[in-house]
């Protein structure tokens, strides 16, 4: 099964590393005409030089592979299964497949032509399919074989504790607590935040991006041209010119201003009624010129579902190797799936362990200065969704020399509550960081902070950052100062 999921995995690289690499080149040139512009770019001309290169595109592809070609290779070998075993390879239900297959492909390019997308729906399939004709037993069966349970009961349970913790900020607590808190974890953490601003840029929609190019030309002398365009800039609409592609083009008419994208009309209203609601106008933009709607969907589901089933079967053929040494091929499987459980089971304890015990509020000055990480990790938790005041806690400033990541991040993500000096000198501090995630979190609370001051110093570390998400937070925490874009040259 590994093999096959794999033949999925591989071609889905392929595709993803061009389809990220294509998207690259699109957010250099758009990067360049900004810069040309004179404005503020994230990422700076230091990050955006990378995005030319082979190496973030290879790298920054493996998020569509671990999520939509998992889940793309999962949902082909599912299907090619019970096609195989159970209904004897019957043509009628093959047609229905390739029926739903159609209508896919139709929702996924309904609002424009999307090839490089479509070839995820058409290539990863179709490399499942050859590879499990190839690797699954030459024989159909007309009942589930017992055996199977071995594998599906695991899973199911598996799912079915991990349910339990679904809710907003489950990632978030699987990088405060599991990945932040150890070595291993930390280099997962960093490899993804500094790879997957590449294939998010590639399918966000407009309102998701950080800035946004925009022409003016054809605005002409309208009456409200001035407004419109600060109201524009103030949205990170930067008006760049005419020459070549834009996120936005507005059109002018006696009555109405028009919002094209790629020449075609998507809002048409009047010039008050946008003054007096640039949001709303510009969400409702955005939503409809966003083409990646459907296929953002996809990617997100496989993410959620397709990565771990994919993981626990590359897991079960590791574990399956190592058995091979010690047992035959009956007593492998079933050792190799308890060994995954087993794993998985690990995972999960050690996550509850990360969010430590309750702990009231008299108990938290005493939390704060114990031997236990995890338990002064909670306490920093506590902390903040009480909203308790920083100064309460004479031992919250000499944690901010701790050696480990997560306590120092859990600190920072306290500071934007206070409106102190000294704590405002302290998150200026943290710009210098060495770990990104505590710089993005001195940012955010920076932006939180409301204090004007820290433009400057937030301006000259973006032009100094080799980081793209850390800029990106830092490009959040200027606009809530109040920042905002000048006019172009």
């Amino acid at each position: 099964m590994a093999k096959i999921i794999l033949a999925g995995l591989l071609t889905a690289q392929i595709i993803a590393s061009v389809h990220v690499y294509r998207a690259n080149l699109q957010l250099h040139q758009r990067l360049e005409r900004l810069q040309q512009a004179g404005y503020l770019t994230v990422p700076n001309p230091r990050t955006a030089a990378r995005l030319t290169h082979i190496g973030p595109a290879f790298f920054g592809g493996l998020f569509f592979t671990l999520s939509l070609g998992a889940g793309l290779s999962l949902l082909t070998l599912t299907v090619v299964w019970i096609w195989h075993h159970i209904l004897g390879r019957n043509r009628l239900f093959l047609a229905f497949v390739f029926l739903i297959w159609a209508g896919l492909l139709f929702a996924l390019n309904w609002r424009g032509v999307l090839p490089l997308e479509t070839a995820y729906f058409i290539f990863v399939p179709g490399a499942v399919f050859l590879a499990a004709m190839k690797g699954l037993p030459g024989r159909s069966l007309n009942a589930w074989p017992a055996s199977g349970l071995i594998h599906v009961l695991p899973v199911l349970i598996l799912a079915l504790l991990w349910s339990f913790e679904l809710h907003g900020r489950l990632f978030l607590d699987i990088r405060d607590g599991l990945l932040l808190s150890n070595g291993v974890g930390r280099k997962i953490s960093d490899f993804y935040y500094r790879y997957t601003p590449y294939p998010a840029e590639a399918f966000k929609s407009l309102a998701q991006k950080t800035l946004k190019t925009a022409d003016l030309s054809h605005l002409g002398q309208a009456p409200d041209a001035r407004r419109i365009e600060a109201r524009l800039r103030f949205y990170d609409y930067l008006p760049v010119g005419g020459h070549g592609p834009v996120d936005l083009s507005v059109q002018s008419t006696p009555q109405d201003i028009i919002f094209e994208n790629a020449g075609q009309c998507m809002i048409q209203t009047p010039p008050k009624a946008f003054l007096s609601g640039p949001h709303r106008v510009l969400a409702k933009y955005s939503w409809e010129s966003d083409r990646h709607r459907f296929f953002r969907g996809i990617t997100f589901f496989s993410f959620l579902v397709g990565f771990p089933i994919a993981l626990y079967a590359l897991f079960h053929a590791l574990f399956g190797l190592v058995w091979s040494l010690f047992s035959g091929p009956k007593n492998r499987a079933a050792l190799a799936s308890f060994s995954c459980f087993i794993l998985a089971l690990g995972i999960l304890f050690l996550f509850h362990q990360t969010r430590g015990r309750p702990i009231e509020t008299a108990e938290l000055a005493d939390a704060l200065q114990s031997p236990r990480l995890f338990t002064r990790l909670s306490a920093l938790r506590i902390i903040q969704k009480k909203r308790l005041a920083w100064e309460t806690f004479e031992a919250l400033p000499t944690l901010s020399d701790s050696p480990h990541v997560a306590e120092r991040y859990r600190l920072v993500r306290l500071l934007g509550s206070s409106r102190k000096k000294e704590t405002y000198r302290l998150t200026l501090h943290f710009l210098d960081d060495p770990h990104p995630n505590v710089r993005c979190m001195a940012y955010h609370a920076l932006g939180n902070m409301g204090r004007r001051e820290a433009i400057g110093e937030i301006l000259k570390k973006m032009k100094g950052s080799d980081h793209w998400y850390v800029q990106m937070y830092a490009y959040k925490a200027l606009r809530r100062l109040g920042w905002v874009q000048k006019k172009s040259k």
